[in-house]
């Protein structure tokens, strides 16, 4: 304003000048004009010229300054109306209340504010004092102020009240253009919302304190029952409460009181709360805060340990640390107390962050607890434990570490890695971990503290800071040297023979397997198997028969080169692998060395035993040929596994064993195709026994001295659904090899003793006996006595009938064991019968100690006696020995008249063979007992054989 003021004096000033300026100028100047304008007139004219002009300049002049001056005044009037129309706008829109009053207190202006907060009009206000508007105890204050203000002649900033509201007035004294004071003016602010907000961080103060005079000793501990009974003091102190308990969720079900106030903690302790029944127990289950005014009205509060001691309100709220519940807390007065939203405030914030402090302390014991689990863990732990810096230094090292290295605790802290290592592979593995290779994991020679070497195992785990920095390894040792040797010794069991310390068939089908695949040279198989080695096992024991194995070993390891492999099998079997040959040829050169080796004998224990081997060779092209070796073909398949190129080896074996003794064969693909073919016949012939589709066929008994048919020897055929007739020499063997030949002969002597119960009804007038095989496996059966009962049972023939033919070869094998089980059927009233008597050679000492009573003379014998005198004598003596031991003799494989005079001659009973029949079906041997039975009905006497 004072600016203002200034500006518009210097106006002044320079308005007065410019006038003054102009003004002198115009005297000057038009003077000048008038002068010029009547200097040509004559002097008369002149003076009333120059007056007429001097008037009529002096009215120019006057209303062009009037016009002038009109111009300038109208211009301030308009600065001074915008410049009021601005104080009067900030007047008028200030938001404190501004007002002017004179020397007696009469307000002479005041804005819309000021009128409003006293509850009138500003014309209500105008012209009138305070106490004209006011009532006594507001308007008596204000015109004390004023006066004060009056006689000092200074400011005064004070608070006053108005209907509730707290206005800070600033009252200035306001002076005249003289200096003297003529009344005030005052602004007025509204102060209410600002009192309020001073109360509240007043109070928020004071909550901040209470919460820091509860919390800031509880910190300081962190044992759990200590840090409870502080918090509970604390809280007493600050809401100036009776009672407070505190009580910690221990199972997700109950209520524990932690700590407590107020009542005895023994006795509370004793009551555990449910969740979800009574106070405690609905805050923690609602997870809210529950305020009840009269205890004695509550339900939740009936027959409770509360309500006995006293308190009237309760207030509680839930402990929960990010949604869980931790406890219950709440606070009691014995009085009815209000509720009051800032003590349910400050008693959630005290339990959240007591809450804080009892996790963090519980945190603290478990943590304390696992700690100390741990470290007597560690300390217990039988696997060694060593902690290492950043730098590779020991830097823990628990007991079992003493155990396994030999050094102290003491002795190694500090130490380099160097204490413990060989060389620098620890360091390496270290520094992985290190790295952060989670993955550092290696087994290792370290040295002990008496220098001696052991195989460790490190498992080794990076430690790392809050960063993720690697800051120390945890190594995890375990002494593995009795393990290793372990594991030797079972690697050597798993692959190596325990008696010869030889390859064991695993390693060598593995060895076999790498060289079938990656070798690009030719290889083969042997397969070598001792043919005597049961004989010398059973004769001389099985000390001597290992001796034997180990002598053959020895032998055999002479004729290899290191490079090749010599593997034992099986029990009486050797493998050579030869991987790399030029010529095919060498496996043969190889296999007759070895059978030249064993062409001496052997000294085993005093005994001289001679031992021959049989081979069989496969031989194995390498990958790159494209056209196939003849000798060696792929057994099964274009890519042969290691167990095919063995199996084709065994297969040879087979066949150089059909040889005879002391022979080799290589192997080729008609073997293979032999090998499949007898494997689908022996599946065949499974199939065959399991639907009884084998066939009895019958060969007559002829009496050589009268012609008639005196029984049937009953012999075994086979008819396959695709192949026909297959013969007995193929499939016999078969059957006796898998063990199945028992059940065939069981199944034809049922057959046999049916047919024969059928024609002894059929034709009561013929006595006939029939034959059936006994094999050595029927022999060895415990129940084959109650077999041939059952079957005479349920045939219902006589016993004597029925004859059982026993080969010599499974006679003399089967002599002193089956001695018992031939008298047994002798008492069954059964007849025994010697097929193939004078191939075995050494019956004779016993025959006379067995209960036989027929022999069998093998046809051999019986083909050779025209052409060879020794064959002749050989029958002729089994005859008389026969008949000397009350034995009958069948001479079988007769096929011509010469030779059965020869056997009438020499007084043989009877005789089978094609000269008087082929086998026969069942229905073709019942025609022909039909013949001899019309002859008999017709008294026919003649035989239906004689001489031809």
């Amino acid at each position: 304003m004072q600016n203002e003021l200034k500006s518009l004096n210097r106006f002044i000033y320079k308005l007065l000048l410019l006038y003054g300026v102009v003004g002198g100028l115009w005297v000057v100047i038009s003077d000048w004009l008038i002068s010029q304008a009547v200097i040509s007139l004559p002097i008369n004219n002149k003076l009333e010229m120059v007056q007429t002009l001097q008037t009529l300049k002096g009215w120019v002049f006057v209303a062009l300054t009037m016009l002038w001056l009109y111009q300038v005044l109208r211009w301030q009037l308009q600065l001074l109306y915008q410049r009021y129309h601005l104080l009067n706008t900030i007047v008028e829109e200030a938001s404190d209340s501004i007002y002017i009053k004179d020397h007696q207190g009469a307000y002479r202006m005041l804005n819309r504010i000021c009128a409003e907060r006293m509850g009138l009009s500003i014309e209500e206000v105008l012209g009138k004092t305070d106490d004209q508007i006011l009532p006594p105890e507001i308007s008596t204050p204000f015109m004390q102020n004023d006066k004060v203000v009056l006689q000092t002649g200074r400011s005064l900033t004070i608070e006053e009240h108005i209907h509730n509201v707290i206005h800070l007035s600033n009252k200035n004294p306001y002076f005249d253009h003289q200096g003297n004071i003529v009344g005030i003016i005052g602004v007025s602010k509204d102060v209410t919302e600002y009192h309020r907000l001073l109360e509240e961080l007043r109070i928020q103060k004071e909550d901040l304190a209470a919460l820091k005079s509860v919390t800031e000793n509880s910190i300081s501990t962190l044992n759990t029952n200590e840090l409870l009974n502080v918090l509970l003091q604390r809280i007493v102190e600050v809401m100036h409460v009776d009672s407070a308990v505190i009580l910690l969720n221990e199972s997700n079900s109950l209520l524990v009181v932690g700590a407590c106030i107020g009542m005895e903690l023994e006795v509370a302790s004793e009551y555990p709360i449910p969740i979800g029944l009574g106070y405690a127990g609905m805050i923690a289950k609602t997870m809210k805060p529950l305020y009840v005014e009269d205890t004695e009205q509550s339900p939740l509060l009936a027959n409770t340990l509360i309500r006995e001691r006293g308190t009237k309100t309760l207030l509680g709220v839930p402990l929960k640390r990010q949604g869980v519940l931790v406890g219950v807390l709440h606070v009691g007065w014995r009085s009815h107390h209000p509720r009051s939203d800032r003590e349910l405030r400050l008693l959630e914030i005290t339990a959240e962050r007591s809450c804080m402090s009892i996790v963090n302390a519980r945190l603290y014991e478990e943590a304390n607890h696992l700690s100390r689990h741990l470290q007597l863990q560690i300390d217990r732990m039988p696997m060694a434990q060593i902690i290492w810096d950043e730098r590779c230094r020991l830097r823990d090292w628990n007991p079992a570490a003493e155990q396994v290295f030999g050094y102290t605790k003491a002795e190694v802290l500090g130490n380099s890695y160097k204490l413990l290592a060989l060389d620098h592979s620890l360091r390496e593995l270290i520094q992985r971990a290190l790295a952060g290779d989670m993955t550092a994991h290696q087994e290792m020679e370290n040295i002990t503290k008496d220098q001696k070497t052991i195989t460790c195992e490190w498992h080794n785990t990076p430690i790392t800071n809050t960063e993720g920095k690697v800051v120390a390894i945890i190594s995890m040792v375990q002494n593995i040297s009795d393990r290793k040797q372990a594991e030797l010794q079972i690697q050597n069991l798993a692959f190596y023979d325990p008696l010869t310390q030889l390859p064991n068939q695993t390693l060598f089908l593995d060895r076999l397997r790498k060289t079938s695949h990656s070798s690009y040279q030719n290889f083969a198989v042997l397969l070598l198997e001792v043919e005597n080695y049961q004989l010398v096992k059973y004769s001389l024991g099985h000390e001597v028969a290992d001796l034997l194995l180990l002598a053959m070993a020895q032998r055999l390891k002479a004729c290899i080169n290191p490079k090749q492999t010599l593997a034992r099998v099986s029990s009486q079997e050797f493998a050579i692998l030869l991987p790399s040959i030029d010529d095919p040829r060498e496996a043969a050169k190889l296999a007759e060395l070895i059978q030249q080796q064993f062409s001496t004998p052997l000294q085993l224990q005093g005994y001289e035993v001679f031992s021959s081997i049989s081979i069989g060779i496969c031989l194995g092209n390498r990958p790159a040929l494209s056209t196939p070796n003849p000798l060696s073909p792929v057994p099964l398949s274009t890519a042969p596994r290691p167990q095919d190129w063995f199996r084709a080896a065994d297969t040879a074996m087979h066949h150089a064993k059909l040889r005879g003794r002391g022979q080799y064969a290589v192997f080729d693909l008609a073997m293979h195709e032999q090998a499949i073919g007898r494997l689908n016949l022996e599946n065949d012939l499974r199939r065959a026994i399991e639907k009884q589709q084998l066939q009895a066929y019958y060969q007559p008994i002829v009496s050589l001295s009268t012609g008639v048919i005196t029984g049937f020897e009953t012999l075994v055929r086979w008819q396959h659904p695709t192949k026909g007739w297959i013969s007995p020499s193929e499939f016999i063997p078969i059957a006796e090899e898998a063990g199945w030949i028992g059940l065939i002969d069981n199944y034809i002597i049922r057959q046999a003793c049916r047919q024969l119960s059928q024609w002894q009804s059929q034709f009561p007038t013929i006595a006939l006996q029939v034959s059936a095989n006994l094999s050595i496996q029927e022999l060895r059966q415990e129940n084959l006595i109650a077999l041939l009962r059952d079957i005479l049972q349920e045939s219902q023939i006589n016993p004597g009938s029925l004859k059982l033919e026993i080969t010599e070869t499974c006679l003399m094998k089967n002599a002193e064991s089956a001695l018992p089980m031939f008298f047994e059927m002798r008492r069954l009233g059964l007849q025994l019968l010697i097929d193939d008597f004078g191939t075995g050679y050494s019956s004779l000492a016993r025959l006379h100690q067995l209960p036989i009573n027929t022999l069998k003379i093998d046809r051999f014998f019986i083909h050779q006696m025209e052409s060879q005198k020794e064959s002749l004598e050989i029958v002729k003596t089994i005859i008389n020995l026969a008949h000397g031991l009350g034995m009958d003799v069948i001479a079988e494989g007769i096929e011509n008249s010469s030779q059965l005079y020869g056997l009438q001659s020499l007084n043989c009973e009877y005789g089978q063979g094609f000269l008087f029949a082929k086998p026969l079906s069942s229905l073709q041997a019942t025609e022909l007992l039909s013949q001899v039975f019309t002859q008999q009905k017709s008294l026919t006497s003649s035989p239906l054989w004689t001489s031809r």
